[in-house]
């Protein structure tokens, strides 16, 4: 059996020495330096990452509170203006019915006064009618 002729083994140490060698120094100073500047670069890129989330982070809850701020002080300010237009417009009726009294007052002492000289018209018309008849009845029952 081959594996166990000692006459090989100087020179199959020999070769695995030269490609352990040769193996390991590729290794350390080619293939780990290598790893260990990718795997640097991915650690500052997640570290930049984090810390570009944590700023995004604190500018997305400024303007939450600020988009709240906003909301509250546009809903005061509807409220607000709300308000003041419904103050406005009871001014306003109240203005218009106060008006509409005033005129309706008029008009009612108008037609009263009106109605009181109709009613005096009338009365005055009434006896020149009766004297009229009267006299048409007087000539009637004379002639």
């Amino acid at each position: 059996m081959p594996q166990f002729d000692f006459t090989t083994y100087s020179s199959q140490i020999f070769w695995f020495t030269i490609c352990f060698c040769i193996l390991y120094f590729a290794v350390s100073y080619i293939i780990t330096p290598r790893i260990k500047s990718i795997l640097e670069q991915r650690k500052k890129i997640i570290s930049s990452d984090l810390s570009s989330t944590a700023d995004l982070k604190t500018q997305i809850e400024e303007l939450k509170s600020l988009n709240f701020k906003i909301n509250q002080d546009s809903a005061q300010n509807y409220h607000q203006k709300i308000e003041a237009t419904t103050q406005k417009i009871h001014q306003h009726r109240q203005e218009t019915i106060t008006n509409l009294k005033k005129t309706l007052e008029e008009n009612s002492k108008k037609s009263q006064q009106q109605l009181q000289d109709l009613i005096k018209k009338s009365q005055e018309q009434s006896l020149v009618v009766i004297d009229e008849i009267a006299k048409f009845i007087k000539s009637k029952i004379l002639n």
